[in-house]
């Protein structure tokens, strides 16, 4: 019967009947990949060892729905969103999914980390950098070590401890991506890296840029200390990107 039936539709009537099976066949596949790929909450965080404090239950919400909520109670994660496409439902505050891109998951909570926000110079380079760091005492002599952006000569010039110290360096970042070039470097370890976080700019450019992050924000910071004695050997020409 089944056969007499679909021998009688038009060609354009079978193919909508086969894109109709082949919709519905995706459905069960992406309903059977939920239960087998999106763990519990208790699986998730043993298996990436993080804290349930950290997670925020969406109740099947979007993030825009609840990102005040989670900024308000401190989550850095929500659970039980809706589903990405391939069915998972763990989210981080931008609305990535944590199951497809775990990277995320350093992240987020690099970003949201108690630590130190420094500024570094090269004289030899002529550029400047934006970083954070747990150890500002032995930052610098790890930066010339490794022969950061390809040379040793870096000088920290200015800190400060803070907490969300990612946050401050991305915003930082921001403002100052018109005098931002990636620098590859042979590390000491034989590894080729990149530098993303160096600007062809002058200290005062970027020291302006970072006190008018931490002033729009209202963000309280502790342990500062600026080398002033050091910084009139850093005040380079500030070189801005053109434009392709």
């Amino acid at each position: 019967m089944k056969k007499k039936v679909l021998s009688n539709l038009s060609p354009k009537q079978l193919r909508q009947h086969l894109d109709s099976k082949k919709r519905n066949a995706n459905v069960k596949t992406i309903s059977e990949s939920i239960s087998k790929e999106n763990p519990t909450l208790g699986e998730f965080i043993m298996r990436h060892k993080l804290d349930k404090s950290l997670f925020f239950d969406a109740n099947k919400n979007q993030i825009s729905s609840v990102y005040g909520q989670m900024i308000k109670q401190g989550k850095q994660f929500a659970y039980n969103t809706i589903p990405c496409y391939q069915g998972h439902t763990y989210r981080d505050r931008k609305n990535h999914c944590l199951i497809c891109n775990t990277s995320r998951i350093t992240f987020q909570l690099r970003n949201s980390s108690e630590g130190f926000v420094y500024i570094a110079g090269s004289v030899r380079k002529r550029m400047m950098k934006i970083g954070v760091t747990d150890k500002i005492f032995s930052r610098e002599s790890s930066l010339n070590k490794s022969g950061y952006a390809d040379t040793d000569d870096w000088k920290i010039l200015y800190w400060f401890y803070s907490e969300k110290i990612g946050e401050i360096e991305n915003e930082v970042k921001s403002k100052l991506k018109v005098h931002n070039t990636l620098v590859p470097f042979l590390k000491y370890s034989k590894e080729h890296k990149i530098a993303e976080e160096v600007f062809f700019c002058g200290f005062d450019r970027i020291f302006t840029a970072l006190k008018g992050v931490i002033h729009d924000n209202g963000i309280a910071i502790s342990q500062e200390l600026l080398k002033s004695d050091h910084i009139s050997s850093y005040q380079f020409r500030n070189w801005v990107k053109l434009k392709k």
